[in-house]
């Protein structure tokens, strides 16, 4: 329950309260737990988003970040979705209201969600759980290339993807 109001309402990021999980009942358990309330948690959102529209959102989502945030994700969409579900401690949920006032469609944005937010949480449980003991300039090392990584698709992603497709089409 604390996940998926994690997710809903946004009070803390998940992998806080998956570390946290882990803690209490251990890796796998506080896995399979967090990724499902996660997973349900953004389907909500998204589609309260969808279905109550701009007026939901901007209860929520500030006109500041609507209007910086859902201009990125109306074209760069689908790289710009799965880097911001894969860098940890991002605002995951207003991203998910926003990307519910976009076009896409629910079983796309469902599975970009299911092949990329669940490997945030496993680090943060294996964490938690003492499974998975990262020092903390390992830690400073994940970030710098997660932000790398997450800057290089922002500007690159478009070109990436349309290659890749380029190459599946032949």
């Amino acid at each position: 329950l604390v996940q998926l109001a994690s997710v809903i309402l946004a009070p803390i990021p998940s992998n806080l309260t998956a570390a946290a999980g882990a803690v209490v009942f251990g890796l796998w358990e506080s896995f399979l737990l967090t990724a499902a309330a996660v997973q349900a948690g953004s389907l909500i959102v998204f589609l309260l988003a969808r279905v109550l529209g701009h007026s939901f959102a901007d209860r929520l989502v500030s006109q500041k970040v609507s209007r910086k945030y859902l201009d990125v994700i109306q074209s760069k969409r689908d790289v710009f979705l799965a880097l911001v579900f894969l860098f940890p401690f991002f605002l995951d949920f207003l991203i998910c209201i926003l990307a519910g006032l976009t076009d896409i469609p629910l079983s796309r944005f469902f599975v970009i969600c299911l092949f990329t937010r669940p490997w945030g949480l496993l680090v943060a449980c294996g964490v938690g759980s003492s499974t998975l003991v990262i020092p903390l300039w390992g830690m400073i090392l994940l970030g710098l290339a997660g932000l790398a990584l997450f800057l290089l698709g922002i500007r690159y992603g478009d070109k990436i993807e349309q290659t890749l497709l380029d190459t599946f089409k032949k």
